[in-house]
């Protein structure tokens, strides 16, 4: 794990400002009670607030979360508890969720009218920050959810993509190319959202500059089930020679043909100037059997 906190540059701890008691101006918490009180933690006082006081982060990076994960930390929570604090900022009548609403979700389906938090002081840079490195350090946006949250921090608060890059622990490269990807069509962005290609098929299509070919490409994986690689083959074969995508399609089609006789995997790709067949086997019999039905 220090590994990891090290190439998130700030991290959580860095980036959360230090505990400040609440003032006038902030709500007052009534005095919790001993049964209420918990014990301070890594120097921390951690309290325990109404559910229905905490409001989720508008800033909130990730817009997708998986119900049954939820159910199952749900389902943990009524056994074991809340194990690791919420944080949240004071405001006027209540408090802003700052990190935690997966947990903070997961209390509720759990039947918890109160959750242990850490009060914190932030403003709304913060809390998409905040929001951000939580996330990416427990890798649970998407890459749509992650470039998304890095335009916010471009458009809305003048951040470079150096500064973006140091406060998330990321190369300016990477950082540019996952905005690059809000530059795909809605539905990639969509299909890659909630995962029906992965992050390979995207950066593939995405060095298409031709949209309508980026959606050739695109519906070709989904209806053939392209793998990344043939995928990438397809698109160099169109950039190289001006070939359409299709050429790569009767390919996959044969292939799967092949699968089913042969009853094992099959991968037929073109080959310059020729078309390359593998197939796999695990055995010398299993070789000897695979040619017979050849024949």
């Amino acid at each position: 794990m220090a590994n990891k906190q090290f190439q998130l540059g700030k991290g959580l701890s860095a980036l959360i400002p230090k505990r400040v008691e609440p003032s006038a101006a902030a709500p007052i918490m009534p005095a919790p009670s001993e049964k209420n009180q918990q014990s301070v933690i890594g120097g921390e006082q951690i309290v325990q607030l109404s559910v229905d006081k905490i409001k989720v982060n508008p800033y909130q990076p990730r817009q997708l979360f998986d119900q049954s994960n939820l159910d199952e930390l749900a389902a943990s929570i009524k056994v074991h508890g809340i194990l690791q604090p919420l944080v949240v900022s004071p405001e006027e009548d209540y408090w802003q969720l700052i990190a935690g609403e997966r947990r903070l979700q997961a209390a509720k389906k759990a039947g918890l009218t109160t959750v242990p938090v850490i009060i914190r002081a932030s403003d709304q840079q913060q809390r998409l920050e905040l929001s951000l490195v939580e996330n990416i350090q427990r890798q649970n946006l998407n890459p749509i959810e992650e470039a998304l949250a890095f335009k916010r921090l471009h458009d809305e608060f003048s951040l470079t993509q150096e500064q973006i890059a140091l406060r998330v622990g990321k190369s300016r490269s990477q950082v540019a190319n996952t905005i690059r990807l809000l530059e795909l069509p809605l539905s990639i962005q969509e299909a890659l959202k909630v995962g029906t290609i992965t992050l390979g098929h995207a950066k593939v299509i995405m060095s298409l500059d031709n949209k309508a070919e980026q959606e050739k490409f695109f519906k070709a994986v989904l209806l053939h089930g392209l793998s990344v690689k043939e995928t990438s083959l397809g698109v160099k074969r169109l950039q190289s020679k001006g070939k359409a995508p299709i050429d790569l399609l009767p390919f996959k089609d044969l292939a799967n043909e092949l699968r089913q006789v042969l009853g094992t995997k099959v991968n037929i790709v073109p080959h310059g100037n020729a078309i390359k067949v593998e197939i796999e086997y695990y055995s010398p019999e299993e070789l000897r059997s695979l040619l017979e039905r050849l024949r």
